[in-house]
């Protein structure tokens, strides 16, 4: 092999020996294009064997468990039609819980007992309008008197009656809340419930004793102070905490077609507007709850 120029020696030089001596290899005949009468004719296979495979293999494992499926089914249908026969119809249970209910009531809530004994102090539920009265004669007392004479709650006039089957206050001791002496903030913080118990009683709403401490947290200083005085509204008045619309914790929010009376006051679900009406948290009191719910009877 004899290189005419210097050119191409030194490409030949250049050039691996691998792609020198390498045999040549022919092209690879392009496709022709198919129109859709060849593919008619001729048609492409669309899935490989091995797919087909993976295909049936997959149907055969969903059938498996179907019938598995299908197998614990008419397994468990006997036990439930066994118990199927044994339940009763809706309407007999409602009447059943109407009755237990019904039953309850009576047996547990009873009629509060009185004693006609000057010298025993006894807290009973009292209406609105009762309430009311008792704070304008209390007002016209501390007018008179300038003061309140609150029953004393000490351990020594505490005593319980197995009549009652509860704790009495007896009338021996009474403390004098008066605006000018030492317990002057104990005398604004009277006045100052008695005031809101009586617009409670008046617009047939009610407070919670948390709310009623932030509404002045300076006069009240703690909400402890609050529930104290509110107790010694109570026996001053004679009547319970429910009756003068004060509670210390609500049990729920009831809103809607409901009605039901705790002691001598009677609630309706849509007189509290949006906020709704409290439950108390002493529930033993509720009576005559009446609702469209048939459960509620």
């Amino acid at each position: 092999m004899v290189l005419k120029t210097d050119a191409a020696y030194e490409q030949y030089c250049c050039t691996p020996f691998r792609r020198r001596h390498a045999p040549r290899t022919p092209k690879a005949p392009q496709k022709e294009s198919r129109s859709f009468k060849h593919a008619i004719q001729d048609p492409i296979p669309l899935m490989s064997p091995a797919e087909k495979q993976k295909r049936d293999q997959r149907r055969e494992r969903t059938l498996r468990r179907r019938r598995q499926q299908i197998k614990l089914e008419t397994e468990i249908s006997p036990k439930v039609r066994l118990y199927a026969d044994s339940v009763k119809p809706p309407e007999t249970i409602l009447t059943n819980l109407r009755e237990f209910r019904k039953t309850y009531r009576t047996t547990n809530f009873k009629q509060d007992k009185l004693i006609k004994d000057p010298k025993i102090l006894q807290v009973v539920d009292m209406s609105p309008d009762e309430v009311t009265a008792r704070i304008a004669d209390l007002t016209l007392q501390d007018q008179e008197d300038q003061g309140f004479k609150v029953p004393s709650r000490a351990d020594g006039s505490q005593k319980f009656s197995f009549e009652l089957d509860s704790c009495v206050l007896y009338r021996k001791e009474f403390t004098r809340v008066r605006p000018a002496t030492e317990n002057n903030g104990s005398y604004r913080i009277t006045v100052q419930l008695l005031t809101t118990i009586f617009m409670l009683c008046m617009k047939r709403k009610s407070m919670k004793l948390r709310a009623i401490y932030y509404s002045n947290t300076q006069l009240y200083k703690s909400v402890r102070m609050v529930s104290e005085v509110v107790d010694d509204i109570c026996c001053m008045i004679g009547c319970t905490r429910s009756s003068l619309r004060i509670f210390a914790s609500e049990k729920c929010v009831v809103y809607g077609d409901i009605t039901f009376n705790v002691g001598v006051h009677n609630y309706n679900g849509y007189a509290g507007g949006i906020e709704g009406i409290k439950i108390p948290s002493n529930t033993s009191s509720i009576r005559n709850m009446k609702s469209v719910d048939a459960l509620l009877y």
